[in-house]
């Protein structure tokens, strides 16, 4: 890792640790929605939504 030869700044560490963070949080928020349009789609079929699957 770069940081660990001293070749970033902590300040570029923390950065991309956040970006990291907001990456994974919007990804668990896509998949939310997803999910939900999944669920409307079957709804609208006339067909309970996969639960548990």
């Amino acid at each position: 890792m770069s940081y660990e030869l001293g070749d970033l700044a902590v300040t570029d560490l923390l950065d991309a640790q956040a970006d990291l963070s907001e990456a994974e949080a919007k990804l668990v928020s896509a998949r939310t929605a997803c999910l939900v349009a999944e669920a409307g789609y079957w709804v609208l079929l006339g067909r309970s939504p996969r639960l548990g699957e």
